[in-house]
């Protein structure tokens, strides 16, 4: 029996049977009495508008998930002015996976399209950052690696680029990683971050 989740229609088939939905064929057991699709009564306009109706919540609930990513691809990076350079941060836990310092090939597109505002035969510095969890030198050696992945994409697309790269590890914060007693994730991802640095 087709269920009223699968189909949102189950009560236009009363028993199984076969079901054109969205142009495709949906194919069900004869019911208890052996009836056929040819032995059901056509369902009426009404019933039709009735079933349709019933599915647009569902595909209503979808909106806020696809706001969610949006979100999230919008957070990837920002770019500000600091006293005469241009600051693109890129947020580390979009671009890298958890303690890693590889990136998919999404997030090296992302970087091949930020660099194409960057003037021709700028100095440019990449600086990885880390949060306070972990070891220092794990720490040192994440950011160092991390800005490393980063300035190799930015070279590749832009030769004529004189890149330097440097990693802080967790010394440079821009926002608190908590407390012994109380902490900040929020805060943390902040500071989780790759900067290309160049003068404006």
């Amino acid at each position: 029996m087709i269920t009223q989740r699968a189909c949102g229609v189950r009560r236009l088939l009363g028993v199984s049977g076969a079901l054109v939905l969205a142009g495709a064929v949906v194919l069900a057991p004869t019911g208890p009495a052996g009836a056929s699709l040819a032995d059901l009564p056509a369902p009426t306009e009404q019933e039709l508008r009735s079933s349709i109706n019933d599915l647009d919540p569902e595909i209503s609930d979808l909106d806020p998930t696809v706001d969610e990513l949006d979100r999230s691809v919008t957070d990837a990076d920002t770019t500000e002015e600091d006293d005469g350079e241009t600051v693109v941060t890129l947020a580390s836990d979009i671009f890298f996976d958890f303690d890693s310092a590889e990136i998919n090939d999404a997030a090296a597109d992302r970087i091949r399209e930020l660099v194409g505002d960057i003037p021709d035969g700028a100095a440019v510095a990449v600086h990885g950052h880390t949060d306070s969890k972990g070891e220092d030198d794990y720490n040192q050696q994440l950011s160092e690696d991390r800005a490393r992945t980063v300035a190799e994409v930015v070279s590749a697309e832009r030769g004529d680029l004189e890149v330097e790269v440097e990693g802080f590890g967790e010394t440079r914060p821009v926002a608190s990683n908590g407390t012994a007693d109380a902490d900040d994730p929020e805060g943390r991802a902040k500071n989780r971050r790759v900067e290309i640095r160049y003068d404006s």
